[in-house]
């Protein structure tokens, strides 16, 4: 048998005298009171008081059952918060990831102009434009994007990430000579290529145009740009 202390029984006997506690506890209650006459004492005490009226009883249960509602209510609003903060860390994690790859991954940048020194245009024996780069700011350039445009200007745009980053050499396109094979392009392109640029069209180089006559390449280009049979 559960024994209770007569704190807890004189602390219930109100409810257990009104009838509103549960048939645990007033199971409990009556075990009590049938070998405790101090607490016997106080249930004729509480006998002698004006009752309760009804209308005050009922009142408390409408306050506690209003009580529960709002601790329910208090709940649920916590668990919708907890699931809500971490839709919204998982949103901001995702968008500071992607942005940290827009900075430091996608190539979408053009060289600017300025940093960009082109020397040493020829014609190699084969009919490919040779010449030779140097980026001034030593930032790395990971891709060159081609443009044809309809006026026959046809672009080289050298590309790096908005924060420029060292790579692995094989990843990058690296300074010293650079081909552009003219002959090939004119068959696969749609349209005539009339002018070679180097750089976005904005602010670009020139590097060949129709009726240009180039400067044949040196032996030491020829040997160095090679193309391997």
């Amino acid at each position: 048998m559960t024994k209770i202390t007569c704190d807890i029984v004189q602390d219930v006997l109100p409810l257990y005298y009104d009838e509103v506690c549960s048939q645990d506890t007033k199971k409990l209650v009556e075990e009590h009171l049938q070998s405790c006459k101090e607490c016997q004492k106080e249930l004729e005490n509480l006998s002698a008081i004006v009752p309760v009226q009804q209308s005050e009883t009922k009142q408390n249960a409408q306050d506690k059952k209003m009580m529960m509602s709002l601790a329910n209510s208090w709940k649920g609003f916590r668990k919708k918060a907890f699931f809500k903060g971490i839709g919204i860390a998982s949103l901001v994690s995702l968008l500071l990831i992607g942005s940290y790859f827009t900075l430091t991954e996608w190539d979408i940048k053009p060289v600017k102009q300025d940093n960009i020194v082109i020397t040493e245009i020829a014609q190699l024996a084969d009919g490919r434009i040779a010449f030779h780069i140097d980026y001034l700011d030593d930032i790395d350039v990971y891709r060159v994007k081609y443009e044809l445009h309809e006026d026959g200007n046809f672009y080289m745009i050298p590309l790096r990430t908005i924060i420029g980053k060292s790579s692995l050499p094989h990843f990058v396109v690296s300074e010293g000579y650079q081909t552009f094979d003219l002959p090939s392009r004119q068959i696969d392109r749609d349209g005539k290529i009339n002018a070679l640029f180097y750089g976005s069209p904005e602010n670009a180089q020139l590097i060949w145009k129709e009726g240009m006559a180039l400067p044949k390449a040196s032996e030491e280009q020829e040997q160095h740009l090679k193309i391997e049979d």
